[in-house]
This record gives structure tokens, C-alpha cells and sequence, in this order.
């Protein structure tokens, strides 16, 4: 098994939340994404068919069997890889996610 998580094209991503916030809101949201402020999104700005970027949603991790992965890479279907800069961002970013303290609101008996 490995784990997957799924991307979006940034723009597409950004006109559904239009319905949801203001317009000084989106703006913001869209600053604090591209400047990877937001602890379950990866913003990856230069990713081949994606023109203002895509963003990696880490909040949907999910584990697929490896013969998916296997057979993408065997069919020569990878876009894209990371940077060693890229790869210690990526990095830091799932570490935090996954390892980020609880909420002082969280009830637990």
C-alpha cells in the first residue's frame, strides 16, 4: 500500500470557495495558499498542465494498493517530481499536518 493524496488546479479550487467567501476573504485565502500557510494544503506553483498552479490536498490522504503506483510509473504517467527543496517542504508540511497539536476546544472525556 501507499498513501495518495489528490490534486486540484488551483483556479478551479478557488472558484468553488468564491460561493462560500467574500471577496476579501478569497483573496486572502488564496495569498495564505500560495505562500503554503495553510497547514493540509501543498501549493506546487509549476506543475506541467496546471497554468496558475495546483494545490495538494493532505487532508484526503488515502492509501491505494502499489501496483496503481507501479503502473503509472511503468506507463510513464508522472508530470512531475519535487525539487530537493520541494521534497523538504512537502516534508514539513505532512509532519506538521499529521503531528500538529489538538485544539484547546476539543472535548474529551
Amino acid at each position: 500500500m501507499v498513501s495518495v493524496a489528490p490534486l486540484f488546479d488551483l483556479e478551479k479550487y478557488l472558484q468553488s470557495q468564491a460561493g462560500k467567501r467574500d471577496v476579501g476573504s478569497l483573496a486572502s485565502h488564496e495569498r495564505d495558499i500560495r505562500h503554503n500557510r495553510i497547514s493540509e494544503l501543498l501549493f506546487v506553483p509549476h506543475l506541467p498542465g496546471y497554468t496558475s498552479g495546483a494545490i495538494v490536498r493532505l487532508d484526503m490522504v488515502c492509501s491505494v494498493a502499489y501496483s496503481y503506483l507501479q503502473e503509472a510509473v511503468n506507463n510513464n504517467r508522472r508530470i512531475a517530481s519535487f525539487t530537493q527543496n520541494g521534497f523538504y517542504l512537502l516534508l514539513r508540511k505532512i509532519t506538521y499536518h499529521f503531528t500538529r497539536s489538538e485544539s484547546m476546544d476539543a472535548k474529551r472525556s
